[in-house]
């Protein structure tokens, strides 16, 4: 199961790895759909196997018998599913395929794969080596307000940017909404989108949402939920391993795409400087990079009750963590590690800031220029 949000390039990919090898089809063909919905056991019976199935959220009636045929088979390869939604936190779908597919999931392009780099900074920051004897500095820079859809990065201009995100957005709300919840009020959704965009980063308070967009708590609620499901706002986890201090435990949200939270936010290219923007873009590209790290990496946020905070903590699985914290000022200050000194067992700590130069004030901590983040040649 290859799943993320529309566009990011699931079809493409799919057709590029198994166009000699499977046959494919998908749901967003209405004829095909129609088929699939009457009889989906008919469906499957008719074809033979390897087959790709593009848009299954499409049709949750696929899901049963596609299991029936799993477990007479075990075969690995007999499908290849693409979803624009997370099909598995679907009530319907929950308890069907569940164990016996492997998932992936496919976000915007991350800047290192702009860049055509096969860079990991979570690989790196993690390392055991003196940490910045790894870097090698370049000239390439990649313009971060783009974001990641490969549509929009086609698009020359700040009105035809606009325009793609007009038509995708539309698409999301009207069309493929339905297949994941039954909404009705998408004025309300969208009024909610741009206040979870205004507020990139900041922790869930669905109470305090509620209030600002006059839609019950309850709604609200569900809302988030059918736009998680569909990836387009993403909630990273407080961090809650063995620590001493008590911990908030509410997740922050930020929107997938840094261009798609300018448009819900009504910012053209020429405001740099919003602070959200970066950070939100700072969490996109570790959930990014994390799907290609060398070793299973969690991401989460960092908050006490009291108050300290650190923006993201990476976690591996032997319990080696990392803090980054970004900051949108371009001059160091000392105090930009104060609460990672905090933080028993911290492997390494960095600062983005939007200064120039490498600064560190001991082997393990590093304040650095955003692009140290997403392009670099190793020595």
């Amino acid at each position: 199961m290859l799943n993320g949000a529309r566009q990011t390039g699931k079809s493409t990919l799919v057709k590029s790895l198994f166009q000699d090898s499977h046959k494919q089809y998908t749901l967003d063909d209405l004829s095909i759909l129609s088929a699939v919905k009457n009889d989906p056991e008919a469906f499957l019976k008719s074809h033979s196997y390897p087959l790709v199935i593009d848009e299954v959220q499409r049709a949750p009636e696929l899901f049963l018998p596609l299991k029936k045929v799993v477990d007479q088979d075990r075969k690995p390869g007999q499908f290849v599913l693409t979803g624009s939604a997370q099909i598995l936190n679907l009530p319907v779908l929950a308890d069907s395929l569940a164990g016996r597919m492997d998932i992936h999931t496919l976000w915007p392009l991350s800047a290192t794969e702009i860049l055509d780099s096969r860079f990991s900074f979570v690989d790196m920051i993690f390392t055991d080596e003196p940490f910045i004897e790894t870097f090698h500095t370049s000239e390439k820079a990649v313009d971060i307000l783009l974001g990641g859809y490969p549509d929009v990065l086609k698009r020359t201009t700040e009105a035809q940017q606009e325009t793609w995100c007009d038509s995708y957005v539309q698409t999301l709300l009207y069309r493929d909404l339905k297949d994941v919840a039954s909404i009705e009020n998408v004025s309300a959704l969208m009024q909610l989108l741009s206040v979870v965009a205004a507020r990139a980063g900041s922790l869930l308070n669905i109470d305090e949402l509620s209030r600002s967009t006059q839609i019950p708590a309850t709604s609200v609620k569900r809302y988030l939920t059918a736009l998680q499901w569909l990836f387009l706002v993403v909630s990273i986890p407080a961090f809650s391993g063995n620590l001493s201090r008590r911990l908030i435990k509410a997740p922050k949200l930020y929107m997938n795409d840094v261009r798609l939270l300018r448009y819900f936010m009504g910012l053209d290219h020429s405001l740099v400087t919003q602070g959200k923007i970066i950070e939100n873009f700072v969490a996109m590209e570790l959930l990014k990079q994390i799907t290609w790290a060398s070793r299973k990496t969690n991401l989460y946020h960092y908050r006490t009750a009291s108050g300290l905070e650190i923006d993201f903590i990476l976690e591996r699985m032997d319990g080696k963590k990392v803090a980054v914290e970004v900051k949108s000022a371009s001059t160091f200050n000392p105090r930009f590690f104060n609460v990672m000194k905090t933080i028993e067992g911290l492997h390494r700590g960095v600062v983005f800031y939007q200064g120039e130069h490498e600064i560190h004030s001991s082997p393990n901590l590093w304040c650095l220029p955003l692009a140290y983040l997403y392009t670099n040649a190793v020595k």
